[in-house]
């Protein structure tokens, strides 16, 4: 039998749609909310951008998972560029300016509060969204704040998770330093999926401490064992082939193999853990058949 090739769209057509909501801190926070047309009980992703980024943004990502039959909701988080006048663009930019950074709490606060709601939108678009079956994911500054949604324990903020989440995404996430030690990972019992590569750093500009590509496997290796599961990228950079679909500080080249394992690998791990799906179970066991440079590890 032909293994199915999940980094090519699924059978569902999809629409966007972008509303706002206001948070529980005050700010009115835009969401896009990308949804599967006449897919009953359609699980649910929330997706966090990383810093600079805003809801407009990962859409080779969120329309495969779209076509494959999930609801995706993006937030734009108050560090996004996005609204800012030139001058906050231009320190926001800078990475020198601690304050542009926010606080990772309100990150993780929205992403709840988009969970909460999701079936009110479902309403109000005309979309099934089933948010029993959730998976909260993130790149980069929204890997962090993944991280924080699944429990992972900072050294001096006190955090609360996104527990309703079956599983979790983390792209190019942290590791061990100023904001988790060892023992930051040991809560992390429930799937995840973890993601980076080889030149995934942004290096030491401005208050960012240097970003050591192979701590970002810490999540995945520091957790408990059992569905974990670690996809390393040959050669990738900080966004992954390409993933954001815009131009980011060291965010590397362009590489449509690259983003097709990403594609692939994502859209299998959540077709296996809120769909149930055995023939992307079974393809993920054996690999995924991803190109040879490329690991797919499970512990």
């Amino acid at each position: 039998m032909t293994q199915t090739d999940y980094s090519n769209p699924g059978t569902y057509n999809f629409e966007s749609v972008v509303t706002e909501f206001q948070s529980t801190s005050g700010r009115m926070v835009p969401v896009r909310i990308t949804f599967p047309i006449n897919c009953p009980h359609a699980p649910l992703i929330v997706f966090s951008h990383g810093y600079l980024g805003s809801e407009d943004g990962y859409r080779s990502l969120t329309k495969n998972w779209a076509s494959y039959g999930f609801v995706v909701i993006q937030p734009r988080h108050a560090d996004s560029l996005t609204g800012k006048s030139p001058e906050e663009r231009r320190r926001a930019a800078s990475f020198t300016d601690p304050t542009a950074f926010g606080d990772p709490r309100q990150r993780v606060d929205e992403v709840r509060e988009c969970v909460d709601h999701a079936a009110g939108w479902a309403r109000q678009y005309g979309f099934s969204a089933d948010t029993a079956r959730l998976v909260v994911a993130g790149h980069s500054y929204g890997g962090l704040t993944t991280e924080l949604a699944a429990g992972a324990k900072p050294r001096r903020l006190q955090v609360q998770p996104e527990r309703r989440a079956l599983g979790y995404m983390v792209l190019s996430g942290q590791g061990i330093g100023r904001m988790f030690s060892e023992e930051s990972f040991s809560s992390l019992t429930k799937p995840m999926l973890v993601v980076s590569g080889d030149n995934d750093t942004l290096g030491k500009i401005g208050v960012l401490p240097d970003q050591n590509p192979i701590s970002r496997k810490d999540p995945f290796l520091l957790s408990p064992g059992g569905n974990k599961w670690l996809l390393w990228l040959k050669d990738a950079h900080h966004d992954l082939g390409g993933m954001n679909d815009t131009r980011y500080y060291k965010s590397g080249p362009h590489d449509e193999e690259m983003l097709g394992a990403l594609k692939g690998t994502t859209t299998a791990f959540l077709l296996s853990l809120l769909k149930s799906d055995t023939a992307a179970q079974q393809a993920m066991r054996r690999g995924l058949n991803l190109p040879s440079q490329h690991q797919l590890i499970s512990r």
